[in-house]
Parts: structure tokens; C-alpha cells; sequence
């Protein structure tokens, strides 16, 4: 205690009887002990003994070994006629002098228990001897002690002479009564022991409230936190010290763990996740792509505009099939075209659907076969531009440039597609594969084949493209007024750029579905709106919004010579008479402008 005080450290004391209610522990260390606990034998002052003790003298304890030096360390004095220092006969034991030791009855009790067992024992003992013949009849031999003990002594039962009960367990251990104790400094300023509460016969009560604690460790008198270690928090481990039952480090649980017990993690099973508290493993859910997300919704929004615009193209391209702007854009491969843009908008719905075997199937065959609708269509019209224009030296007209011979050309292309499609299903069949995170967070419901593998089903197309690409740079010398391969060229040059933006991102939001998903969503609807808007605006604005334009350059010219208050009919001078392939010749006045 003293150390502590030196230290300046400050501690709740729980001491013993051995401290009890003594001054010597806490002598000069007041401040220190404060708010110690300590338990004090719960006894009786027996009024006889100090009646006895006061009388007790030198004189009449001449046989008591010890009490010769009780007295001269009482009186700092010694006996004997020849000492420096001798006692004066008259000191007597007094009040003032002496206080009986608390634990007077139990050595009280303890001589009675003693004589009870030995005369229990004597009266059993002289059944079988007298003293005439045995001067020791009625007191154990050597040979007896453990049955005199077990048999005796500990079945005394009686009442001492203060009225407490004296009984003994099968332990040997005497009925427990005990005062709880508390140190600390009264209204007058100076320390005591105060009775907080007392223990006996196995059961507490004490009165938490009256216990003063140290106020260098409480605030408001509040019980002070005595511990080693901090309790751990949610998802945290114990991991005691060596020799140290009441010392730990606690360490957290890994995210994908959970409490087995206090001491132990455990991981989850693959597809479950600790909850909130840590004490199991839920199952997790499977995560995929929902119609009401954001992700969802601004593709959805953006596919569905791209089928009403392409709808009313191609609306606008049947109500007028036979004037002169549709017929020279090529009819069929502009129907082929639309049909290419339209599916290329449906893809959306399919990508963003829950996978499935058949949403997966359709996913792998469809996204192909769109886009190589579109540019074996846009690939075949440049090849029939260059191909009439290079022939323009050659009196031999350029095969294989009617109508029915591109759409033939533009199907075959398409069915290279198909047919690799279909060995792509054959060698990895679709289906539907679960997605694990790093960490095994979350579960991801997919399609089973892989991003590398979705690009390299689009090779064709790419191939495609880059040869429209060519074709287009190679046609831009072609006369203006044949606008269509201009149209063609920018094409080209747009969905080069998206496609070359859409790859990195692609594969750098791999760790995202539905980032990618809305990526490749958003990058098939852009390249058909690029298609649709470079291709079709154009003529969709000469036929609705300048249908005076929507003729052959001759007739319009000398209709508005002959009356220009009036609007021409076209019957036998409808561009539709002029057969198709005589476009070469005229080098494409059908789409000049004014």
C-alpha cells in the first residue's frame, strides 16, 4: 500500500479477515485505503473472558509460558528484580490497556467444541473399561484419532455461550459469518470502518449504496470498473495471455467469419454471410438485374425510344416505298437495315432480363446477329457505290447490283454469323453460373460465359465494320450529290469511336454487373441510334418535311419552269420507271438537292 502510494496509484482494496478492521495496515497510508473493502468475523464479545483476562497478573500466571512477554510488551517493562527497566507491581490490566480480539469466541468455541467431542467420546469409551484399571479410560489412542475426529468432533453440535449455533460440515469448516467492511473518511473528516453488509451462512447482503468508494477512481460515487481487459465488441475475439485468465487482446473476426465462440472464428460457408451480430452465417442472396433499378430503367428508356423512332422510319419508309428518295436508297437494304437497328434495341430487354437458359441463349446469338444485320447491310451499299463508280469507265455494267442480288449478298454475310453462333452454343453450352465476390459478399446470378468470350463473338462484326469503314473512307470522293455515301462515311467514323470507347470501359467495370451490364446495354442502342440517325434522318426529313425534293431533278426542273404555283404529279416520269441499276449511269441525280 505504501508502494501504491509512492507511485501514485490508486486501487479498490479487497482484504481479508487478516486486515479486518485493523489500524496497522492502513496507519499513515489513510488516503490510499480509502474506499477498501474488508471482512471482519462476525463475532460476540463474551463479557466472562474480559472478566477473566482483566484479573489475569504475573503473580497467578507464574505456569503461562507466554504470558511473561504479553506483559512486558503491554507495559514496556521487564520482570525480574535484576532488570534496567522493572514493572512496577501495581500495573494492573484495565480498559484502557486492553479490547478483546474479535476472534476470542471462536477460540471460545473451539475449546467447547473440543471438550463436547471428548466427552461424547468418554461416555461411548467407558462402556468398555474403567478407570481402576485404565488411568487413560475414555481419551483416543494414536490408533482412534481419525475416527475420533470424523465421528466426534465433527458431529458436535451446540449452542456457545454468547447463543450462536456451533456445528461443523463434512469439511471440518464451522458455520461462515462474516461483516462486510468499508474504509472511509466520515463527515468529521476522519477515516473509519463503516458495516456496508454482512455474509453468513452462504448468503450476501450487502447494501451497495453505503459503500464509498475512492474518489480518485469513481465520479459521482459510481462502482469503479476493475479489469484487465476491455469486454470485446461484436465480432471480436479473446486471446488470453499466457498465465493471465483475466487478461486478453481482442482481435476482430475476418468479414467473412463469424463467432463460433468467444475464443474462435469460423468462416462461412461459400454463399452465406455473417449477420449483423456475428453469432451465424445467413444465406445470401442472389443478386441479379431488376426492371425497377436506375441501372435498368435509363437503358430501358433509351431502347424504347429507339424502337418507336425506328418504327415510325420504317412506317414512313411503307406509306412512301415508291417515291424517288426511298427507291434510292435501296429498298431492300434499307428494310434489311432497320430490321438490324429495331433488333439491336430489343437486345436491351434481352440483357437486362433475370439470366435464364433461354434469355442467355438469345443474349449470345442475338447481340451478333444485330449488329451484323446492320453493317453487313451498310457494307454491301458501300460495296455496290464503289463497285458502280469504279465502273464508270467500262462500258460493262458491275454484277451482282440488283436489288434481289445485295439482299442475297447482305444474307449471306449474316448467316457467317449465325452459323458461328451456333458453334459457340454447341462448344459452350449456354446456362446460368453463380458469381462469387473477392470476399464472397455477395452471389451474382449470370450468364455462363465470360466477358472475353462475348467479345469474341462480336470478331465478325468488328471485321465488319472495319471493312464499311474502309469502303466508306475509299467513297468519299464521290460526287455530293449522291449524299448517301457521305451518310455511309460518317456512319462509320461515329461507331468506330463508340466502339473503341466501349471496349475499355466494358471490361474495366468487370467488377460490377450492373455498371457493365447498362454499359453494353447503352453502347448497342448507341451504335443503332448512330445508324438510324446518320442513315434514315436525312430522308426522313426530304420526305416529310421537303416532299417538293422528293423527285427526279429533270421533271422537277421543268415543272417549276412551267408553273411554280403548282405542285407536279409524277406518273409516267416517277423515279419509280427508271430501272434501278441506270443509278450508275446517272450518277445518283435522284438525291441531289437543289
Amino acid at each position: 500500500m505504501a508502494a501504491a502510494q509512492r507511485a501514485g496509484y490508486n486501487f479498490v482494496w479487497l482484504a481479508s479477515d487478516g486486515w479486518g478492521v485493523q489500524e496497522v495496515p492502513v496507519q499513515g497510508n489513510e488516503e490510499v485505503a480509502q474506499g477498501a473493502i474488508t471482512i471482519e468475523l462476525q463475532t460476540k464479545t463474551i463479557k466472562e473472558f474480559d472478566e477473566y483476562f482483566l484479573n489475569l497478573h504475573p503473580d497467578n500466571q507464574k505456569g503461562n509460558a507466554w504470558f511473561k512477554e504479553f506483559w512486558e510488551d503491554q507495559f514496556s517493562c521487564q520482570l525480574g528484580n535484576n532488570s534496567k527497566n522493572p514493572c512496577d507491581e501495581s500495573l494492573r490490566l484495565t480498559n484502557d490497556t486492553y479490547a478483546q480480539e474479535k476472534k476470542i469466541q471462536f477460540v471460545v468455541d473451539a475449546v467447547y467444541a473440543m471438550a463436547h467431542a471428548l466427552d461424547n467420546f468418554r461416555h461411548e469409551s467407558t462402556k468398555n473399561c474403567t478407570f481402576e484399571k485404565n488411568k487413560f479410560c475414555g481419551l483416543p489412542t494414536a490408533d482412534e484419532g481419525k475416527k475420533f475426529y470424523l465421528d466426534y468432533l465433527l458431529n458436535v453440535t451446540f449452542e456457545d455461550i454468547t447463543g450462536s449455533r456451533v456445528s461443523f460440515d463434512e469439511r471440518g469448516d464451522g458455520p461462515g459469518r462474516y461483516d462486510i467492511m468499508n474504509y472511509r473518511i466520515g463527515s468529521d473528516k476522519h477515516y473509519h470502518y463503516v458495516n456496508v453488509g454482512n455474509w453468513s451462512m452462504g448468503t450476501l447482503h450487502l447494501d451497495i449504496d453505503m459503500v464509498q468508494f475512492n474518489s480518485k477512481l469513481s465520479t459521482d460515487n459510481a462502482i469503479p470498473l476493475s479489469q484487465c481487459s476491455e469486454p470485446c465488441k461484436k465480432g471480436e475475439v479473446k486471446n488470453l495471455q499466457e498465465g493471465e485468465p483475466c487478461c486478453w487482446i481482442c482481435f476482430p473476426c475476418r468479414e467473412n467469419e463469424f463467432l463460433l465462440n468467444e475464443f474462435l472464428c469460423e468462416k462461412c460457408k461459400l454463399g452465406e454471410w455473417p449477420n449483423k451480430e456475428k453469432t451465424g452465417c445467413d444465406v445470401i442472396p442472389i443478386d441479379y438485374m431488376h426492371w425497377n433499378e436506375v441501372w435498368s430503367i435509363i437503358p430501358v428508356i433509351f431502347s424504347l425510344g429507339g424502337v418507336i423512332a425506328t418504327s415510325i422510319v420504317i412506317c414512313i419508309f411503307i406509306k412512301y416505298n415508291d417515291t424517288p428518295v426511298v427507291r434510292a436508297s435501296a429498298r431492300e437494304l434499307s428494310y434489311f437495315l432497320l430490321a438490324g437497328v429495331i433488333w439491336c434495341y430489343f437486345m436491351t430487354f434481352v440483357i437486362l432480363a433475370k439470366p435464364s437458359l433461354p434469355s442467355c441463349t438469345l443474349r449470345r446469338v442475338g447481340i451478333g446477329i444485330s449488329f451484323a444485320m446492320c453493317y453487313s447491310a451498310l457494307l454491301t451499299k458501300t460495296n455496290r457505290i464503289a463497285r458502280i463508280f469504279n465502273s464508270t469507265q467500262s462500258p460493262q455494267r458491275p454484277k451482282y447490283i440488283s436489288p434481289f442480288s445485295q439482299l442475297i449478298i447482305c444474307m449471306m454475310m449474316v448467316a457467317i454469323q449465325l452459323v458461328g453462333s451456333l458453334l459457340w452454343l454447341i462448344i459452350e453450352r449456354p446456362g446460368v453460373r453463380l458469381d462469387y465476390s473477392n470476399n464472397n459478399s455477395t452471389v451474382v446470378l449470370k450468364c455462363s460465359e465470360s466477358e472475353l468470350s462475348l467479345m469474341v463473338s462480336l470478331v465478325y462484326a468488328i471485321l465488319l465494320v472495319f471493312c464499311c469503314t474502309v469502303y466508306a473512307f475509299k467513297t468519299r470522293k464521290i460526287p455530293e450529290n449522291f449524299n448517301e455515301a457521305k451518310f455511309i462515311a460518317f456512319t462509320m467514323y461515329t461507331t468506330c469511336i463508340v466502339w473503341l470507347a466501349f471496349v475499355p470501359l466494358y471490361f474495366g467495370t468487370a467488377n460490377d454487373f450492373r455498371v457493365q451490364s447498362t454499359t453494353l446495354c447503352v453502347a448497342i442502342s448507341l451504335s443503332a441510334t448512330v445508324t438510324l440517325g446518320c442513315m434514315f434522318l436525312p430522308k426522313v426529313y426530304i420526305i416529310v418535311c421537303q416532299p417538293e425534293k422528293n423527285v427526279r431533278s429533270l421533271n422537277r426542273n421543268h415543272a417549276r419552269q412551267e408553273n411554280n404555283t403548282t405542285r407536279m404529279t409524277f406518273s409516267e416520269t416517277s423515279y419509280g420507271k427508271i430501272p434501278q441499276e441506270e443509278l450508275g449511269k446517272q450518277g445518283g441525280e435522284a438525291c441531289s438537292s437543289e
